[in-house]
């Protein structure tokens, strides 16, 4: 049986890591009949934390984003927990259903999910929050089929200064990883998690990845297959530092990309499905649609 630890407002925390990020173990904590996520800082893992603490706050209060339980304290108040390390404690998810995304869903349902999907990533846009890491796994499904955005571990504010975050420019799962993160763009906006979003639509159309690569090269490669070579001018964009652009040859990439159309239509993707992913993921950053804007695609207009 695993060891308790008290937490603040009663609450006791199993301590048994139930899933492993970059600086932050997931746990499970108990209080009464109810139950709830506790997101614990790694001791000693950065210097300087990320802005999880602050975001998990600012971006609660959404049906589709998870629900921070405990407030947060000041920086001076020493916890319950005897590690003195910090956490977040969120609503639970249903753990029977975390690979809801590897079942057959028709075609209507998806839209749905979709739907709620953006209307999340609305909302924490509009709170200036970018997730980093929106994939399958960290969308948790409810009763009635409510999505809501879990894990906020990676997310930082887009207007933060670019030198803050070198440091850490390689978060995000690298499958659903914009090509800008993929080659180390400092700059971090709100489309970042809009490139994502196209991916999670694909996928729950293919059933696996779109960039289905298990390495960086690998995804780059995919990438570039699909949407060809870059143009001189949308690479130096990318890619703004000149000694990490010329280590790079783009001699080898065919011009014209093979597209995902035909592989979407081989697995019975709607049109209109197909024209919103490809207006997401697209090498210009400025080039995506919004989640406002994806909200108003034809493809949820359609019955």
């Amino acid at each position: 049986m695993s060891k308790q630890i008290l937490l603040c407002d009663g609450w006791k925390m199993e301590d048994k890591v139930i899933n492993k990020y970059r600086d932050y173990n997931e746990y499970t904590a108990k209080k009464d009949e109810n139950e709830a996520v506790v997101y614990r800082r790694i001791e000693g893992f950065e210097e300087k934390p990320l802005d999880f603490e602050g975001i998990s706050s600012d971006v609660s209060g959404h049906v589709n984003v998870a629900e921070r339980i405990n407030k947060p304290v000041d920086a001076n108040q020493k916890y319950k927990d005897p590690y003195e390390k910090k956490y977040i404690i969120c609503e639970s998810y249903p753990k029977s259903n975390e690979s809801w995304y590897k079942n057959d869903l028709d075609e209507k349902r998806i839209k749905g999910l979709m739907k709620q999907l953006f209307a999340g990533l609305e909302y924490i846009h509009s709170k200036k929050v970018v997730h980093r890491d929106i994939q399958p796994e960290n969308l948790k499904l409810f009763a009635n089929d409510i999505l809501k955005i879990y894990n906020f571990t990676s997310a930082c504010y887009s207007n933060r200064e670019a030198n803050d975050l070198l440091r850490d420019r390689h978060r995000g799962t690298v499958q659903y990883r914009p090509i800008e993160l993929l080659f180390c763009k400092a700059e971090i906006t709100t489309a970042v998690d809009m490139w994502s979003a196209g991916c999670v639509l694909a996928e729950l159309f293919m059933k696996r990845p779109l960039f289905d690569g298990v390495s960086q090269p690998e995804v780059i490669c995919k990438i570039f297959g699909y949407l060809g070579k870059p143009t001189t001018e949308v690479w130096n964009e990318i890619i703004k530092d000149t000694i990490t652009r010329d280590r790079f040859d783009l001699d080898g990439v065919v011009e014209q990309g093979s597209g995902f159309e035909e592989e979407l239509e081989k697995n019975k993707v709607p049109a209109n499905a197909i024209d919103l992913i490809k207006n997401l993921i697209v090498y210009r950053p400025e080039h995506r649609l919004t989640a406002a804007q994806a909200l108003k695609h034809a493809y949820f207009k359609e019955d």
